[in-house]
């Protein structure tokens, strides 16, 4: 009982008011919402893409066919989503995967998630998939690990992905 009556008649410390504030906000593992902005690149000769991902993400590794960008650079941890090109659409792709989402404008995503142990940062969440846009293929590969519990899907690249399309000036490919 004295411990409860410890601080009456005294100021408590601010951490004591601000932390059950913090937990309620949502500072606990779910993301705020980001501003995204346009980013533009090129995979091959002359295929333009563009996609809306937070401000402040990097392309780590940009090559001829393939990207990968970190969307939050600067944590221990970062996201990352990898962009290559599988060439024209083709009827004869042979892999199957478990989920299918098809976009306004006929782009469509074909993808299966997986969560592996992880190791220090926690379990880790892969989606790998095939986005089909008018007159292209891209495989697309999300990775993210859950130290914190703020992951709890692979699917947390959806929301960006569902941005991605061809750009309208070959010449706009610049990352």
């Amino acid at each position: 009982m004295k411990r409860s009556m410890a601080f009456a008649g005294r100021a408590r410390p601010v951490w004591q008011l601000a932390l059950p504030a913090l937990l309620i906000a949502g500072c606990g593992g779910e993301r705020a919402v980001e501003p995204l902005e346009p980013v533009r690149f090129t995979l091959g000769e002359g295929l333009a893409l563009q996609m809306a991902l937070p401000a402040g993400a990097q392309a780590d590794l940009p090559r001829e066919r393939a990207h990968r960008f970190l969307l939050d650079p600067n944590n221990r941890i970062p996201r990352v989503i990898e962009i290559a090109s599988l060439g024209p659409t083709a009827a004869s792709e042979t892999t199957n995967f478990e989920r299918r989402i098809v976009w306004p404008g006929g782009r469509a995503i074909e993808y299966s998630v997986s969560t592996g142990p992880g190791g220090s940062g926690g379990p880790s969440y892969d989606l790998d998939g095939r986005i089909s846009l008018p007159g292209a293929t891209l495989s697309v590969r999300c990775h993210t690990q859950d130290e914190f519990g703020g992951a709890r899907s692979a699917e947390w690249c959806l929301e960006y992905l569902e941005t991605l399309e061809r750009a309208t000036d070959p010449a706009d490919g610049d990352q």
